[in-house]
Parts: C-alpha cells; structure tokens; sequence
C-alpha cells in the first residue's frame, strides 16, 4: 500500500511540474500528410506509437503534435480507406522535427480506428480480434436516402434491415447475426458520439394498423461521418448489459483545422406507387332469389363462387371483376424535398461543424406527410496541450402524419384490396370510401436533443483520461382525432374520438476510464485501461382518450363520453466496471484480454454484478520476415476473439408490484389493488457467448481484399414467460431464465478494383452472409409458444425463433376442370414451414468512372432462406374475393388454397410462401464538375446525382411485396393489405465553398 501511494504521488508530481521544465524534456512534431498526386490527406489521424499522444490532420493534410517527449520515436499515420504509414524521427529537446507521410488508397484498411466501449477512445482495427465493420458515410459525394435506415442498408455483411412499408415515416426491422431473445427486443444497441440513445423499432403508442416509426430515423445521414458496426458479443462485451444484439456506434462529423468550408445541398424527388394491384371477383348468378342483387345489377348477383357452385347452391353464369385501386386509385404521386448546409474549419485550438436542414416528404396516400428539421452543432477546442474537450448537440424536430393501413377498417388500401368485385356505393371500397379514411387525422410530433461532452486530458505522455456524459432527450406527442359524422363505420365510428398521449424519453451516459499506454520492452507494447460507465434510461407517459366528440371540436375539450386516463413511469439503471489489457508485439500481434462487471435494476435482488468476459488475438502474419512474397497475397490478418454480453430483463420483471382495479365494497364502486406480478429475487439478465474466427487478405497487389468471418453465438438463461398454478391466487405468469439459443453464421465481404486506368476505373464490392438460427431450450414441460396472425408462429425446440407452422394441402381431384372442395386434404397438424428472417443476404455494388467525371453505381439486394405469410391473399380468400374462389380458370392449385381458406379460418399453410427476393435497391449517376466549371457558381466543388430507388423486383412471392410487414415486431411476419415500398426517384445538387 505505501509502494502504492508513493508511485501515485510521484505521477501527480511529475503532472505538477512546472511547464517551463517540462518543455525542456519535449519537442514537437510537424509534418504533411499527402495521398496520390500529392492530394492533402484530411481527417487523418497522426499518433505517437506507444504513448496516448496524437492528432489529426487539417484540410490541407497539416499536422503538429506539442509536448512530445525527446529521443527517438515512432509516428504512425492512418485514414480509412489508405494503408496506415509508420516513420521513426528523433525528437529534440526544445526543437522540432518535420515528418511526412505519403498514403496509398488501400482495401485492406487495417490502420483503420476503432472505437472503443472501454473509454470512448480509438484502436486500430489490427489490433482487435472481433470483426466489426465501419461504413464512412462521408467517404463519396452523398446518395440520396429518405431516411438513415435506408441508408445503411446493405453496406455491411450479417447486418439485415427490412423496410417494412412503403409509407413515408414507417421503420424498419434491424437485425445483426440473427435474433437472440423471445422475450426482449432484438434491435441493436444505439450510441452517438458516445452516447445511449433511445432504438425503439416501434415508437408509436396509436395503432394505425401496422406503420411504427422507428426512432433511428430520427438520425440525418448528411450530419453522419461513419457507423461503426460491432456486430456480436466477441467485439462488443464491453458494452454490457445492452449489447447482445450487436451494437451501431455512430459519429458525427467534426471540423478541421483550416480554411472555413461551406457546404449547401437541394434535394428534390418524386415517389411512385408502381405495384400491380390484383382484381376483386365475384360469380354473376341470376339466382336473385338466393343471392342478394347489388345497386346497378337488379337481375343478377355477384355473390356466388365456386365453393357455392361446388355444392349446389348456385351457377355462375360470368365472372365479376374490379380493381378499386386501380380504377379507383387512392394514390397520388408523392414529392421529397430536402436542403440544408453545413460550415465546418477552425484553428488548431478551436474547430467547429455546424449544420441545419429541412427535409418535407408526402407519402403516395393523401394524409401521409413527414416534416423533419435538423441542427447540429460539433465544436473541439485545445484548452491546453494536455486538454481538449468536445461539445457535440444534436436537435431534432418533425411532424409526422400517418394513414390508416394494414389491419385497420379504416385503411384505403385494405377496403379496396379487399373490397368488393362490383361499384357499390363506394367503387367497390368496403366498408368505408378513401374520402373517410383521409378524415382520420394521426399525427407524432418530436422534439429531440441529444448532447455528449467529451473530456480527453493527458498529463503524462503514456496516460490519459477520458470522460464522456451526454443524454438523449425525446419528447413526443402522439395525437388521432376522428371528427365527428366523418366515418360511416359504426354508430360509434359517427361519434367520432380523441387520443392524445404524451411522453418524455431520457438516456443518461457517464463514462470515465484512464488508459496507459508504454512500451516494457522494444519490441513490445502495452495498452492498460481502466474505467466507469453509468446509464440511466427513463420513459414517462400519460394516455387520454374520449368518445363523443362535439362537432368542429379537434381537441379532447370536446368529447363527452368514454373519457379514460393513465399515466406510467419505467426507469432503469446500469453500473459497470471496465478493466482491459491489450498486449502488442511489433506491431503484428495482438493479445487482448477484458472484462465488464455490472449491476442494473432490473436484476433480481439476490444477484450479485455480473461479469462479462473478453479476449482476442489478432496476427499481421504477412508482416513477419518468413512470410514469402508472392503476387496473390499481399496482406494477411488472422484473427479470433470471444467474448459475452447481456440484455437486461424488463424494468418491472423481476418485482412484486401491484395494479389498480375497481372493486365494489357495500354495493359501492370503490378503488382496490391487485397483484399484478410475482416477484422474482434470482432473475438474471440474457446472456450471449460468442467465438469468432476469420481473416482478412489483400490480393492481387491490392486490386482485391477478401474478409471472412465465421461466428458461433449461443445465448442461454433467455427470458421465457412461465405458467404458475392457479392455486397461488395471483398472476398465471412469470418471466424465468430458462431459455437457450443458438445463431452460426459465416460472413465473407469482397472488394475489388477491376479496372484501374487514367480515365476508368470499374469496381465491384460484394457483402454475403449467411445466419442458422436455433431454439435450443424452451424449458422443461413449456409447450410451444404461439402467435402471430392466425397462430401463424411459434417458439419450439429446434426450430429457428418465430417459426412459421402450419397445415398444408396434401390432395385433391380436379372435376370436370374445378377442383371438388370436398376431396381437398389437409396434414392432420400444422408442419414446420420456414423460418420468418432471412438466412442468407447478398449485396452487390458495383461503379463504373469515366475521367474522374462521372460515376455510375447500382446496388443490386439479395435476402432469401426466409417465408412470409401472404395473409392479404388468405383474407381475400376467405371473404371470397380471390380469384382462385370465383375463376374456373384460375390454375387448380390457386384453386385449392383459395377453396381450403374459404371453407376454414385455419387453412392458412398455403399462403406461407417462399419469399427469397432481388431487387435493384438503387441505381445513380453521379456527375462531379470540373473545377471551372464549379467556380462560375463561386464553388470549390459541384456535384450532381441523380439517383432512382426500388426499380424492380425478382421474386416467387405471389403477394404484393416480399418485404411489406405489418410493423417492426420482434418476429411476427404478416404481408396483410399493407403499404409495398414505393419507388423514389431523386436528384440531388451538392456545393462546397
């Protein structure tokens, strides 16, 4: 202890010395990076090997680093997207030293930074054993998307993003190597510039059939320098209690030192509603007496059909047929404007990026509208040369307006999908005309900030101490108004009513660590770090809720019956401890070894913390002095790593609480409590071990890098909701750790320059993955979990999570050319299917330049292994609209699913169809103008891009679309008269100053 207490007091005096001496022992290095034709290089990142000292380079690729300790040293450059540069200088007492570095464009980019959970610090990716991906948003002139989930889709192997509808606002389902929990949510963990922030795949408390916002669409691509993407438990244990399902840890753009560049953009686009609709039949029968006529048809009926017929009751006499949404059409062309601007430069001692925007989008239905406004400011300052500190804010403001759609009876696009075969009163809508669903008025209004303050001091070359504290705040106000007299549903429909529901979402972020860095030996380096992290998450709500509305009243004020309120409150907190030791060896091997303890409150009282454990090893092999030259092989990485991480059970899970419920006392309503749930003192969160394997290769003298992965994840003590005896008169349920789970995958990413001429260069990048997922434990005597629509899914032992079920059509005859309902057979019991997510994922990007002018990409998307349920022809079906129902000529298979749903609400097998897909994602032209060219609008850079999205489809999937989903729930997978994505076609002018 007293050892301990004279080194700590011989830090903190050599911390204290007076600069004057200090300065004596330190110099200072200068330098220039460049890249090919002696282009600066800026944002690079300069560092003093084997100390934490460092910078980055300016716009015009300008360096300096103060307080550099003298003697002999060893600077290394680095930059994503060039191979890392290495330089020895000797630094003098007092003076200065000048070295330059010269980068090569490099596919295999293991100088690239990392950063880390440990301290919010960066490591070079050769030195981590885990694969993690990094996607530089600011690398190309800017693509447009509509949003940021659109943006990242496809850019990384083993990330899969399903855009679940067509309507503008809606979300996306985003899934790293597969799905780990039942219970929890299997969204990734959110950070911004080191922050937590709120990931709600589903973030809207008003059912409007099936649309959710999605809250990291809050997110402004344009504001986003890159997303790091740490894909499993082996990279990301030391995130904790949150990091099972792989973790997006985004950066913000910063400025640089240098000259002041203004940076504006116009966006304009155009949105398309290109799907094939199909038609409404019916049978025209003369039986009158039988089957009711219809308005404009007294002689005739269009209600019989081919089950009808088939048992005697009528004749079809012609076939009736309508298209609604064709004939009718709902739609209307929808237009996307988007502009803003942003200014970032600075000096060495202060630099600043400030940016705004304003984005308005209308969605192809009348009362679908999104407004969104972004700022941000980004500012660093050097308060002295051991302390800089950053300032990043982010303020979010938008306006959604949301149609009715999916399972609603007010959606337009479900009462003329499955609505009737003849006009009607309503063109063959039912039960309500698009006119009336437009009245419905549902609306989220969002304020958003999100802060982080970023501390990093050094007071000695081989130590420094970082802290990170921010928040993420959300409020949001969800609001549907039903006038009165609008809908002509139901008497109640007439009365019309008002929801308004409020909320205020916080996260809290502390981290602080200190990391030393030295080198015990020449050869070898050492990388300790230590640290703290705190996070709070916070969700307070209130709901109201009336009936009765009063005429021209849009506004709770005005209801008079139903009225109901609640209100809740759900916080949550994690302590943990970071420890961590990183071993180099010339700068080729890389043993690291780490470990997370922490305790949160929703564990079960009698847990103690718990540890999360983590290790790799990551081996330059091409760099050793055995390794024989050779023309295939350049570059050469091995690595393996494992490592855990957690999901924490719900809040209240692990509690004994209680919930109001009215009672009646003396023959007298009066308020009571009840149990609501049992608690549950040894409740622990999920856990996930993952062990990963792979390699990273240059080839073919850097034309080509080639980067595979293969990954073992199993999750056990995964959450499962436990039926209690009824005799313990309570609750008849209980969350327990019972669960396991299993995901193997192989993911193999491949980059290649095809052709690399002055004037043309054509390349071609490919991301592949493939996911096995597994229930492996259910828990002794719990019988399979069912749900999804129709019971459509279920959770059973051996099968992937989610899995679809059910019974299918084993034999019929076919008479005189129509099939006999009666013979039609069916499996005795509902047999495995598919599984809902997709298994294997394939991207292919590929540009073509032509003298550095003009670029041509398309991105063709490839998602397949996976079943959809098309409940929106088994609805149709089952009302009789389809056409296997009514057309004798339709094929004898269409014929028997159609005939089978007609007769029973469970013949649902047949429509649970392979739903593999490619789709030509995106096309764009970039065309980048000569500087002269430029300079007639006073820029230093032009840019245009004219770019066209979801074009076209391949697929066997009879519905409408394969991707459509009713919202972004954890495994229910339903195509039921939703919205299909919809075509965007953009042009986009970038300006920089």
């Amino acid at each position: 202890m007293r050892r301990f207490v004279s080194s700590l007091l011989t830090v903190a005096g050599l911390a204290l010395l007076p600069a004057g001496l200090r300065a004596q022992q330190t110099g200072t290095v200068t330098g220039l990076v460049t890249g090919q034709g002696n282009v600066p290089v800026p944002n690079a990142a300069v560092q003093i090997v084997g100390t934490t000292m460092g910078t980055r380079t300016s716009d015009d690729g300008s360096y300096r680093i103060t307080g550099v300790p003298s003697g002999a040293r060893t600077l290394r450059a680095s930059r994503i997207g060039y191979a890392a540069m290495t330089q020895s200088v000797t630094v003098p007492a007092g003076g200065t030293v000048s070295a330059n570095f010269t980068l090569d464009v490099s596919h295999i980019v293991l100088g690239d930074v990392l950063i880390t959970a440990a301290s919010g610090e960066t490591m070079r990716k050769r030195e981590s054993g885990a694969a993690t991906a990094t996607v530089a948003f600011d690398s190309v002139p800017p693509v447009p998307s509509a949003n940021f989930s659109q943006a990242l889709n496809c850019k990384a192997s083993g990330v899969t993003i399903q855009q679940a509808s067509g309507s503008t606002g809606s979300g996306a389902r985003i899934r790293i190597r597969g799905s780990n929990s039942m219970s929890l949510s299997n969204e990734p963990l959110l950070i911004i510039d080191g922050v937590r922030a709120d990931n709600s795949a589903e973030s809207n408390s008003i059912d409007v059939g099936g649309i959710y916002p999605s809250r990291i669409n809050d997110l402004n691509p344009d504001d986003i320098e890159s997303v790091e993407v740490i894909k499993g438990p082996a990279a990301a244990a030391l995130y904790g209690t949150a990091a099972a399902n792989g973790v997006l840890q985004i950066t913000t753009k910063r400025g640089r030192a240098g000259q002041t560049h203004f940076t504006t953009y116009g966006e304009r686009g155009r949105l398309y509603e290109v799907t094939a609709y199909p038609y409404n039949f019916g049978g025209w029968t003369s039986d009158t007496a039988n089957y009711p006529p219809v308005i404009g048809s007294p002689g005739a009926s269009p209600f019989c059909n081919l089950d009808e017929q088939a048992h005697g009751g009528c004749t079809i006499d012609s076939l009736a047929k309508l298209n609604p949404l064709e004939q009718y059409s709902p739609f209307r062309i929808g237009n996307r404007s988007k502009f803003g601007g942003s200014v970032n430069g600075g000096s060495d001692k202060l630099q600043y990026y400030l940016s705004g925007d304003k984005e308005v989008e209308e969605g192809v239905l009348m009362n679908n509208l999104l407004a969104r406004f972004n700022l941000r400011s980004n500012l660093r300052a050097s308060l002295r040369k051991d302390l800089d500190v950053s300032l990043n804010t982010g303020y979010t403001n938008s306006a959604l307006q949301l149609p009715q759609t999916d399972n609603s009876y007010y959606a337009p696009l479900g009462n003329g999908y499955g609505g009737d075969a003849y006009p009607g009163l309503y063109h063959g809508y039912d039960p309500i005309p698009p006119e009336q669903s437009y009245s419905v008025n549902t609306t989220q209004n969002l304020d958003r900030f999100v802060g982080s303050l970023n501390t990093n001091y050094t007071p000695l070359p081989w130590l420094k101490v970082t802290g990170v504290t921010g928040a993420d705040i959300l409020s949001r106000i969800d609001r549907e108004i039903t006038p009165r007299d609008a809908v002509h549903f139901t008497d109640a429909s007439l009365l019309g009513a008002a929801t308004s529901n409020q909320f205020r979402i916080t996260n809290y972020t502390a981290n602080f660590s200190g990391i030393a860095t030295f080198q015990p030996a020449e050869a070898l380096t050492s990388t300790t770090t230590v640290g703290s992290q705190f996070a709070q998450s916070s969700n307070t709500g209130t709901f109201a809720y009336g009936e009765d509305l009063a005429g021209g009243i849009a506004s709770l004020r005005g209801v008079a019956a139903r009225f109901a309120v609640d209100e809740r409150t759900i916080t949550n907190r994690t302590l943990g401890g970071i420890f961590s030791e990183e071993l180099g060896w010339r700068d080729r091997l890389f043993l690291t070894g780490a470990a997370r303890a922490d305790k949160n409150s929703a564990f079960g009282a009698n847990l103690k913390p718990v540890v999360y454990p983590a290790a790799s090893i990551s081996y330059v092999v091409s760099e050793e002095p055995y390794w024989p030259r050779n023309p295939v092989v350049s570059t050469l990485r091995l690595r393996t790593a494992y490592g855990e991480s957690g999901l924490r059970p719900g809040p209240q899970d692990a509690l004994q609480y209680y919930a109001p419920r009215g009672t009646t006392v003396h023959g007298k309503d009066a308020p009571g409590l009840a149990l609501a749930n049992f608690d549950n003192p040894n409740l622990r969160p999920e856990r996930s071990g993952e062990l990963e394997g792979g390699f990273e290769a240059s080839l073919f003298g850097d034309r080509a890098s080639l980067d595979v992965t293969a990954y073992d994840k199993r999750s056990r003590d995964a959450l499962v909701l436990r039926r209690l005896p009824p005799s313990l008169g309570g609750p008849t349920s209980r969350f327990e750790n019972i669960g396991k789970v299993s995901n193997k995958g192989l993911e193999v990413a491949l980059n290649s320059k095809v052709l690399q001429l002055n004037n043309l260069q054509w390349d071609v990048n490919v991301n592949a993955a493939w996911n096995r997922n597994r229930l492996v434990e259910l828990g002794k005597n719990i019988p399979d979990i069912v749900f999804g629509f129709s019971s459509s899914q279920r959770h059973t032992p051996g099968r992937p999570l989610g899995a679809f079920y059910g019974r299918v059509i084993t034999g019929y005859q076919v008479v005189n050319g129509l099939v006999d309902p009666s013979t039609i057979k069916r499996s005795a019991s509902p047999t495995y299917l598919g599984t809902p997510i997709p298994t294997r994922t394939v991207t292919l990007t590929t540009g073509v330049t032509f003298f550095k002018l003009a670029r041509l990409s398309t991105l063709l998307d490839y998602k397949g292994g996976h079943m959809q349920y098309n409940d929106s022809e088994s609805f149709r079906c089952g009302i009789g609209t389809c056409r296997g129902v009514n057309d004798p000529a339709a094929p004898a298979d269409e014929q028997a699913r159609a005939l089978a749903r007609y007769e029973s609400s469970s013949a649902i097998g047949d429509f649970i169809e392979h739903a593999d897909y490619m789709k030509v994602r995106e096309v764009s032209l970039t065309l980048t103008a000569p500087h002269d060219w430029a300079a007639l609008a006073r820029a230093n850079d032009a840019s245009l891009v004219i770019s066209g999205r979801n074009l076209y489809t391949w697929t066997r999937y009879t519905g409408l679309d394969p991707e459509q989903n009713i919202g972004q729930n954890n495994f229910t997978t339903t195509d039921f008269l939703g919205q299909p994505n919809v075509r965007y076609a953009t042009v986009r002018l970038n300006l920089t100053f």
